[in-house]
């Protein structure tokens, strides 16, 4: 005879309690009650096995059928279960989804502890069900997912309210758990948080929703640590490298708005789950509203294709910049909280590195992703010697690296010693120094005559002269040897050219500039024609005549021959019977590629940082032009042409003086290009 189910004609509220208000059941009837559960529960495994499903069925419609707000009412049911759970094998998947599909994350807190229980038990009783597991708790952590299991939930009291953070605490505490249990977890979890990361185009509150979990998974199963900032950096960059255009070129209208939105922002695990907000509405996954981004890396940045596009344009823009800022503000926020760990420093920066070299560097349009290095090796001195020591190493030395990499790592530390106030004087002249040997061995290298000139041939050594170039216009100052007089670096006004002492090494450019590879015309104009004019106002080398002299395409060995070191402006380091021999075949770098100038791409990836809300994790430690710009009558018309170069033609110049200096998209015929 088959058993009834005992749920029916028993009606109880959530505390046990009879809907008349009698009082709870006495031990022996709970007894009693008990084994009713698990007699039914066995009579439906045993006629399952016997072909008939009927009892099967009703059992699994228990938790199918029953609402979120009668979930106690299954606690009997998993209790039972616990008690047969070595039969519940594949043959019983259908119950067993059934089960883990339940929304028990918004449920009360007594069947959460029954149902955390009844699932551990049955993960050690039959771990073929953990990635099915796995792959409904880490859904859980997303705000999509949290925000369906919504939709039938009655109106919760006032004070029984749940916020998002204890639903995803009670998802935090389940996952803890299973790690004690099974030892091979992590490398379970990771293609699955890879599966679940809310794709580029979802809204700003499901990208930080689902990354801000992401860094909470780490503080109890740090085995996971380099795959999950490694995740994160990566959906972070592709987001990045979206935003083609420079923030300074948007209206004030939108930075006032953005500003705005974020600084009302309220905490999105401190929402209330039955309730929904505007900020949450997924996006369109409609490929019409991106489908301008491809747009985004002309010269002029925004379509001029009529008025009625800009608005969406500029609207979908705000959109990235909202969403990129929020997304590195996540992690900006835990990196400085975490830092605070001394115990975990070390291991965090070497995850971080790592995921740099693989990850940040081989992008070459990112703009904002990279900083996470930057802010980080602020924390410690020995984070930014290491920093610096890698980017030395793959630029200088590691040469099976393909050029293409070593070029960029050399704008990184350019750009990284220029722009970051916490490399000191010193450590400054120790990475200039390096510099400056590479490229002193370099030249004594060159074969004398160069037949066949290939500048990829040599585009390592331009980037690494163009990053001492940078370099030198930021930190001139510190390349200085100091002596008694210190109003030598007040410099109120230009120096007498070769009037100072400066550190070994570093009149090799004398010798650069004057030698056949002509780094003056290859290297990107802007920071040549910086240079010059830093170079020249610091009385370290004068080399307009030279670089007027590349303007014409017709420079030959006679004509070179003829620019002395009297040019310069400063006695030669190198014996004239050098000197000659360096100026004979200097005409051979000066060449043209399909008729077009070739000039080494401008890439310094810490330029000026513009996300309106993250940009206080950066201010501080950063140095931006205008603090160390040289004061010259002529510095406000040079810029003002600058500017109307760029407007004119964008190509031709990056913007006001370095501090308008850009990652560009990489423009054909460019040095990086030959690599692709």
């Amino acid at each position: 005879m088959a058993s009834s189910s005992p749920s029916k004609g028993i009606k109880r509220d959530r505390d046990g309690m009879n809907v008349d208000g009698s009082h709870q059941l006495s031990n022996t009837k709970e007894s009693f009650l008990n084994k009713f559960y698990v007699s039914f529960v066995n009579d439906a495994i045993e006629k399952k096995k016997e072909g008939e499903s009927g009892p099967y069925e009703e059992l699994i419609s228990q938790f199918t059928s029953t609402g979120v707000h009668e979930y106690d009412k299954l606690k009997p049911w998993l209790d039972a279960l616990a008690n047969v759970i070595s039969h519940l094998d594949k043959s019983h998947l259908p119950l067993v989804e059934a089960i883990m599909s339940l929304a028990w994350t918004i449920s009360s807190p007594s069947f959460v502890s029954t149902y955390m229980a009844f699932v551990s038990m049955l993960i050690s009783a039959h771990p073929q069900y953990t990635k099915l597991l796995l792959a409904k708790v880490i859904k859980g952590l997303t705000h999509q997912a949290g925000s369906k299991a919504l939709e039938n939930v009655e109106h919760v009291p006032e004070n029984e309210r749940l916020t998002r953070r204890i639903v995803f605490d009670r998802l935090h505490g389940l996952l803890n758990k299973l790690l004690d249990l099974v030892p091979t977890l992590p490398s379970l979890l990771q293609p699955i948080l890879i599966r679940h990361f809310p794709h580029k185009r979802e809204n700003k509150v499901q990208q930080v929703t689902y990354m801000r979990n992401l860094l909470s998974i780490i503080s109890y199963c740090p085995a996971l640590t380099d795959e999950i900032f490694g995740l994160i950096i990566d959906r972070t960059i592709q987001i990045d490298v979206e935003i083609q255009v420079e923030l300074d070129d948007l209206d004030e209208e939108l930075e006032d708005e953005t500003e705005a939105i974020f600084e009302n922002e309220p905490d999105i695990f401190e929402r209330s789950v039955d309730r929904t907000y505007s900020d949450e509405e997924s996006s369109d996954d409609s490929d019409d509203e991106f489908g301008f981004l491809s747009d985004l890396s002309s010269d002029d940045g925004l379509s001029d294709n009529g008025s009625q596009e800009a608005p969406m344009q500029v609207s979908a823009i705000k959109d990235l910049v909202q969403k990129l800022d929020g997304m590195l503000y996540m992690i900006f926020e835990y990196l400085d909280k975490s830092v605070r760990n001394q115990e975990v420093q070390l291991d965090q920066f070497s995850t971080l590195l790592s995921v740099f070299e693989r990850t940040i560097l081989p992008t070459f349009r990112s703009r904002y992703t990279q900083f996470i290095l930057f802010k980080y090796s602020s924390y410690n001195a020995h984070f930014a010697d290491i920093f610096q020591g890698m980017l030395l190493s793959k630029a200088m030395f590691q040469n099976e690296e393909p050029s293409v990499t070593r070029v960029v790592a050399a704008s990184y530390l350019a750009s990284y010693v220029s722009r970051a106030k916490f490399i000191d004087a010193n450590a400054t002249k120790h990475v200039v120094g390096l510099m400056c040997d590479y490229i002193a061995n370099e030249l004594d290298n060159i074969p004398q005559p160069i037949t066949n000139f290939r500048l990829n041939t040599y585009s390592v050594w331009y980037a690494i002269v163009q990053a001492v170039f940078y370099i030198f216009c930021f930190r001139w100052r510190d390349l200085m040897l100091a002596n008694d007089d210190e109003t030598v670096f007040d410099h109120a006004e230009a120096l007498p050219t070769g009037s100072k002492t400066w550190i070994s090494g570093l009149d090799v450019l004398q010798r650069a500039i004057l030698s056949p590879l002509n780094p003056l015309k290859v290297c990107a104009s802007t920071v040549v024609n910086q240079f010059a004019k830093v170079s020249q106002f610091a009385g370290f080398l004068y080399c307009h005549s030279i670089i007027e002299s590349n303007k014409r395409s017709d420079v030959t060995p006679a004509t070179m021959a003829s620019l002395t070191s009297s040019l310069l402006g400063v006695t030669p380091g190198q014996n004239a019977e050098s000197q000659q021999k360096d100026t004979q075949t200097r005409s051979l770098a000066v060449t043209k590629n399909n008729g077009s100038e070739i000039e080494l791409d401008s890439f310094f990836p810490f330029d000026p940082y513009r996300l309106p809300r993250t940009q206080k994790f950066i201010d501080d430690i950063y140095r931006n032009w205008d603090e160390v710009a040289i004061n010259t009558g002529e510095e406000d018309e040079s810029d003002e042409e600058s500017e109307q170069m760029s407007k004119s033609n964008p190509s031709q110049s990056l913007g006001k003086s370095l501090d308008a200096m850009s990652i560009s998209p990489i423009r054909d015929g460019g040095v990086l290009s030959m690599y692709r």
